[in-house]
């Protein structure tokens, strides 16, 4: 696949891009068809569950809002590790020629993770950045962000703030304590730049179905995740 120098020249000026169609509707439909059996497996369970090798759970239910009439799954950890079409997937994508565009074409596939934002379930994330979390001595990272369903202002989208990768890292413990949240002074300056990321995934009520939005985002990079507030339609990415 062809890339356009326009992404790589937004990715750079801005600290993230967005692009359709890393992946076709074809392999959305496969990751979307597991992810409705996990969240139908997790009315089983009252809080997290499964092992991974470390021994934390893979998935992740949301406290107080999760039950078996009403689940609120909102998070699968390493899903490659369990599921054929999630590592196909990861092996093979658009995505994987921007990332090489942008760095350099020895990367490496480090993490992966399925977020969730089922209907009333409120998840929220505060303003952070990616890297304090995670830091390397090497900060070319980055976040592949996939939309696998439709991603409005009502459920909940990730909102980024142009340029901040040339800025500082900012603290994310405050008044002694670890928030995994940036100062308010820095958010309220976030909350007036930040841009939504939002796009089309999987569209049942629309045929075709069109183009399906991706998002490439910088560890440095200041940003947050709204809970979703709609009563009917649930993000997954």
């Amino acid at each position: 696949m062809s890339v356009s120098p326009d992404l790589i020249a937004d990715f750079h000026r801005d600290g993230y891009v967005m692009m359709p169609d890393a992946i076709s509707a074809a392999q959305v439909a496969r990751l979307t068809a597991v992810l409705d059996r996990w969240t139908e497996d997790s009315r089983a369970h009252a809080g997290p569950y499964g092992e991974m090798l470390d021994g934390r759970p893979r998935f992740d239910v949301q406290p107080d809002a999760h039950s078996a009439a009403a689940p609120a799954l909102r998070r699968v950890a390493s899903q490659v590790d369990v599921d054929a079409d999630f590592w196909d997937v990861a092996q093979d994508n658009a995505a994987l020629d921007l990332t090489a565009a942008i760095f350099s074409p020895n990367i490496k596939f480090y993490a992966s993770k399925v977020n969730l934002k089922l209907p009333g379930s409120l998840t929220e994330v505060k303003y952070h950045q990616d890297f304090p979390f995670d830091p390397h001595t090497n900060m070319d990272m980055m976040t592949v962000l996939i939309f696998l369903d439709d991603v409005t202002m009502e459920n909940g989208p990730l909102q980024l703030v142009p340029g901040s990768h040339k800025g500082p890292l900012h603290s994310l413990w405050q008044d002694g304590r670890f928030t995994g949240a940036v100062s308010k002074e820095i958010e309220d300056m976030a909350s007036q730049r930040a841009v939504a990321c939002s796009g089309r995934g999987r569209s049942p009520a629309v045929q075709p179905r069109g183009e399906i939005h991706d998002c490439w985002q910088l560890g440095e990079i200041v940003h947050t995740c709204s809970p979703c507030r709609s009563r009917f339609s649930p993000q997954q990415s």
